[in-house]
């Protein structure tokens, strides 16, 4: 409660009202320069240096962001590549071997086998694939509007 007016007034409301406590404020205000106008200056160009930097720094993360990404779907790319490779390399042994069976120089068990590693590398292929295809995806999705190399329109 604020009470403007004479002392003994104060001094009249305390004893009547049972209050037995001072108070007392002081504001005190020391313009510098032009009614303050430096401060507040200095304190917007702060503000606008904070933003420039919080907003510098979002962009560095960004680049760095999406220079992981792009060395993710590389290291992605190259073992799809290899598991290609491996996959036609699994392609010509099965046939070396389905010749050798039709000759009667190997069993149908060690066919069976051969053609079961041969679909597993292939399947091991697809999925990479769709690894590589979910990566850029999400990607796609997280940054749709972002220009760099993925999402050039």
């Amino acid at each position: 409660n604020q009470y403007r007016g004479s002392s003994s007034e104060a001094w009249e409301d305390m004893y009547q009202n049972d209050r037995w406590g001072h108070e007392v404020g002081i504001k005190l205000v020391i313009p510098l320069g032009k009614n303050g106008s430096l401060e507040e200056e200095a304190q917007k160009l702060y503000q606008n240096k904070s933003k420039e930097v919080q907003w510098k720094k979002l962009q560095e993360e960004l680049k760095i962001q999406h220079m992981q990404f792009k060395t993710m779907i590389v290291l992605l790319e190259q073992g799809v590549s290899a598991q290609m490779l491996q996959s036609e390399r699994f392609k010509m042994v099965v046939n070396s071997m389905q010749k050798k069976y039709r000759q009667a120089r190997i069993s149908l068990t060690d066919l069976l086998a051969t053609q079961e590693n041969y679909f597993e590398a292939e399947l091991k292929s697809i999925d990479s694939r769709f690894e590589v295809l979910s990566y850029l995806l999400e990607y796609l999705k997280l940054f749709p509007e972002t220009k760099c190399e993925f999402n050039k329109f």
